[in-house]
């Protein structure tokens, strides 16, 4: 490979490696003075860089970013029967008391699963939550049930929910 193809594939190579890196590296120099060599005597090789310059770029936030679609659904805690009955007994003993209140499951559930810290709980009916993030606005539903026994004493879990917006 001659001198001036080996520079030229070089200086391609490390465009693309850059490039691939994603580093705020400077750019590649925007001309390249290459000279063939005679026989026997070296490459000469000039570079001018271009000057750097700033750019600002106004973004506004990706749906990854804003959450998902209203209408999106998804699951809730995917409690299993034998798991319920077992939570149904520890909270029987006194432990975890927040879990007959519909409105402190839903409140925990969001806290955990999406991070929301003091959201507005509404019960819509008895098995439905409406719950509201007061940092952004967005509002899901949750469908709620009690698992182990119905009733005063029975146990909540978030069985679903669905995103309003």
């Amino acid at each position: 490979m001659s001198g001036a193809i080996r520079i030229a594939v070089t200086a391609i190579a490390l465009a693309a490696l850059i490039g691939a890196c994603g580093g705020n590296t400077q750019a590649p120099p925007a001309t390249t003075t290459t000279t063939s060599p005679a026989p026997g005597s070296a490459t000469t090789t000039q570079a001018t860089t271009p000057p750097r310059t700033t750019t600002t770029v106004k973004t506004t936030p990706t749906t990854a970013q804003q959450g998902p679609a209203a209408g999106t659904t998804f699951a809730g805690e995917g409690m299993s029967a034998h798991d319920a009955d077992a939570l149904q007994d520890s909270v029987d003993q006194g432990h975890q008391p927040w879990r007959i209140d519909a409105a402190s499951v839903a409140a925990t559930f969001v806290l955990t699963r999406f991070g929301w810290n003091n959201p507005d709980v509404a019960l819509a009916d008895p098995h439905t939550a409406e719950v509201t993030n007061p940092a952004d606005g967005r509002v899901v539903s949750l469908q709620l049930r009690q698992p182990a026994h119905e009733g005063a004493g029975g146990i909540w879990v978030v069985d679903s929910g669905v995103w309003i917006k």
